[in-house]
């Protein structure tokens, strides 16, 4: 199919496809024909002259000296076999976990089953739960790779429920015994399903810095109004919680409607003079925007009314 579409469409396929490929599934590409080979050698943005031979003897020059990274060529079986034919390492303490990342069964069990290519350890659980695989998790516990609490912390920072869930169920963090770090991961990252499932189990904070200063400065720094919300909504933090300080961080990174909300929904108090001045020297347009929202407020209003007096 590939080989008719270049042969019909040489134009769209040069332009479609190929630039929309990367360099390493590029060099795999070439082994599919001789067609697409030659293809691939005439039409590559990396070639520079139009003789066919010449573009061979780059592209093969290329592929010869192209220095793999695991994340180039960890997703696939084929990818792993071309690499491993170009002189490329396998790191035995660590190439499983790169691979893990990409949440497919039938390469780990190829490279550390079937080849024993390299070794897998907590690390490449630690990996399945970052990027939310619970398939691949699941086989691994089966097959005997280790897990520890690294793993709840991982899932926890990117947000991935499906994970802490799977946790759960398996038995594998005890009820009441959820790590504070996962919950102080969460927070951080705004996972904010997370955390409803952490704090629901009892999970305890125990950071340097309070729950609701993490969270609200977190919240304010990503201009996250949804997130502001539902803070409030959750009773996560009460109204007294939130402080001057707040309304400064907000103002000055430009986020009017958090401002906004600060203000109109807690009552949040500031120190007005010094929300203009942080405003005026940040002096971004959002910034500026809360600068007019400061100004147009009631005690902005009552000021312009005593210099008309």
């Amino acid at each position: 199919m590939l080989e008719q579409l270049i042969k019909s469409y040489p134009e769209v396929t040069r332009e479609h496809v190929l630039s929309k490929i990367d360099p390493t599934s590029l060099l795999l590409l070439r082994r599919c024909s001789r067609c697409v080979q030659q293809f691939v050698d005439r039409n590559s943005s990396s070639l520079t002259s139009s003789s066919p031979e010449s573009s061979s003897s780059v592209a093969l020059s290329t592929t010869q000296n192209h220095k793999f990274k695991p994340s180039e060529f960890a997703s696939s079986i084929n990818l792993i076999e071309y690499a491993i034919e170009c002189g490329c390492p396998i790191d035995r303490t660590r190439f499983a976990t790169f691979a893990a990342r990409f949440g497919n069964i039938d390469v780990i069990r190829y490279l550390v089953v079937e080849k024993d290519l390299c070794e897998w350890d907590w690390r490449t659980t630690q990996k399945a739960c970052e990027f939310g695989h619970v398939e691949l998790l699941k086989w691994l516990l089966e097959k005997g790779c280790p897990i520890n609490d690294f793993a709840s912390i991982a899932a926890a920072q990117n947000g991935r429920v499906n994970v802490l869930e799977f946790l759960e169920e398996r038995d594998i963090v005890k009820i009441g015994r959820w790590s504070p770090r996962a919950l102080a991961r969460a927070c951080r990252n705004l996972h904010l399903n997370a955390i409803d499932f952490l704090l629901q189990r009892g999970c305890q904070w125990d950071d340097d810095c309070l729950f609701e200063e993490v969270l609200v400065g977190a919240a304010l720094t990503k201009g996250r109004l949804d997130a502001l919300e539902w803070i409030l909504e959750k009773e996560v933090c009460e109204t007294t919680d939130f402080w001057p300080q707040h309304c400064e961080y907000a103002a000055r990174l430009g986020h009017l409607d958090c401002l906004r909300w600060l203000r109109e929904v807690p009552k949040t108090k500031w120190d007005r003079e010094q929300v203009i001045r942080l405003c005026r020297e940040a002096g971004t347009d959002g910034s500026l925007k809360c600068l007019e929202y400061v100004m147009q407020s009631e005690e902005g209003e009552n000021e312009v009314r005593r210099e008309l007096d």
